[in-house]
């Protein structure tokens, strides 16, 4: 009878080197060739003042605010018919390599905000789309789903960054 081996750890093609290469070469790719940067907003769950009644923040406390390397893909716009005009949404997709989130202490939570030139977008969903080699252990990416804020919901005070 076959002896059932874990391809996830110990397989017999891909070791620790080949996917710490397959690793440097998806960073590099996205630091400079891409080159794309996004700054991102962190909601500070703790600083926020929530309404008791609604469990809604009116304004909402964000931490200093990070630039981080990404690869953005537009995606096409979403329109809705309203009783008074075409409504527009306009969304992008996010990707971010795992060890630039590690490197920044920035775990990607729905809700949070991210500037990409002159536009506020909110993160929608978060997800881990790619494993390395077919090894669940091996994240690559973490793609977010973000979609255009509307200035009232998100504006800076301070424009520093």
């Amino acid at each position: 009878m076959a002896r059932a081996t874990s391809t996830t750890t110990n397989s017999l093609f891909i070791g620790a080197k080949e996917r710490a290469f397959f690793d440097g070469i998806n960073k590099e790719l996205i630091q400079r060739i891409v080159g794309q940067k996004i700054v991102y907003y962190s909601v500070s769950i703790e600083h926020t003042n929530v309404d008791e009644l609604y469990n809604e923040a009116i304004s909402k406390t964000v931490f200093i605010p990070v630039e981080i390397n990404a690869l953005i893909e537009f995606n096409e716009p979403i329109q809705s018919t309203t009783n008074y005009s075409i409504d527009t949404r306009y969304t992008i997709s996010v990707y971010i390599h795992e060890k630039e989130l590690k490197e920044r202490n920035i775990e990607p939570v729905i809700g949070d905000y991210i500037k990409y030139g002159r536009v506020f977008y909110e993160v929608k969903t978060s997800i881990s789309p790619q494993i390395t080699f077919g090894q669940i252990e091996n994240m690559v990416m973490r793609k977010l789903e973000c979609i255009v804020s509307r200035e009232s919901n998100f504006s800076i005070l301070d424009e520093d960054v």
